[in-house]
């Protein structure tokens, strides 16, 4: 993602958002670390999913209420 197609992407999803500013950072901060990681997760695709699926479990674990 160049540098213009990601401000271009702010500013739609800022308009979209109305006034929820908190929206709009969240937004922001997903997509700056999404492009800093990605290279990272790209490599590292088969760790990362065992450590999602394993916080996935553990999720659903405390939901339940079973431990």
């Amino acid at each position: 993602m160049n540098i213009a197609s990601f401000i271009l992407y702010c500013i739609v999803a800022s308009v979209c958002a109305g006034n929820h500013h908190y929206r709009v950072s969240g937004f922001v901060t997903w997509v700056v670390c999404g492009s800093i990681f990605r290279k990272f997760l790209q490599q590292q695709h088969r760790l990362i999913n065992i450590f999602m699926a394993l916080f996935l479990v553990y999720s659903a674990v405390m939901v339940s209420g079973i431990l």
